[in-house]
Parts: structure tokens; C-alpha cells; sequence
């Protein structure tokens, strides 16, 4: 019984910390072929990961200038710039280690 109840335990941690990531993150839906903004509330310094893998971004230096044709960029205020969205950039993309958004391409 007492391991019944510690499995239970477990299982409902897991769950109630999984639930405020999600929470505190917005779902987006975006037509594939579009462009997308994700902005980061973590300062200027910031590290973006779409699920596990690290998104090497072009750093944009000014919001004057007008966006190169990388896929990725990185704004002057952390602020990420998706170009051209496809079907594999659906998920979950971290700044810093925060959840977010969860991107979910139209197709």
C-alpha cells in the first residue's frame, strides 16, 4: 500500500508541474509559410531552444533595419523571429528555460 501511495504521489507532482509550464505559455496557431514573433520577458541575454535543441539565431541588430533571410533571428530585446514557419516548427519553444509558447502550424 505504501508504494501504491508513493507511485500516486509522484504521478500527481509530475502532473501539476507539467500543467503550470503549459499555463503559464501561449498556444499559437500560425499558417505555415507565415513568420511569427515569440518574445521573451527574460532581458536582452537570452538563450531560445525549440523542445530540447538550441536555436542558433542571427542576432538583428535594430529594429530599423530590415530582417535578413535567416530563419531564425534574435532582436536587440531578446525577441525571437521565425520566418517562413514549416510543419517541424510546431512545439514548444524556451527562453532561458521558460516555457513560452506552444506553436502550432496550419497547414
Amino acid at each position: 500500500m505504501k508504494n501504491l501511495q508513493l507511485t500516486w504521489t509522484w504521478v500527481f507532482l509530475s502532473v501539476l508541474h507539467t500543467n503550470e509550464a503549459i499555463m503559464g505559455a501561449s498556444v499559437v496557431y500560425v499558417p505555415e509559410e507565415h513568420f511569427l514573433f515569440l518574445a521573451c520577458r527574460r532581458g536582452s541575454d537570452v538563450e531560445w531552444t525549440h523542445e530540447t535543441v538550441r536555436i542558433n539565431a542571427t542576432k538583428h541588430m535594430s529594429r530599423e533595419s530590415p530582417l535578413g533571410r535567416t530563419k531564425y533571428q534574435l532582436l536587440p530585446d531578446g525577441t525571437l523571429y521565425i520566418r517562413e514557419l514549416e510543419k517541424s516548427d510546431r512545439g514548444r519553444y524556451y527562453c532561458n528555460g521558460w516555457l513560452v509558447a506552444e506553436v502550432i502550424i496550419l497547414t
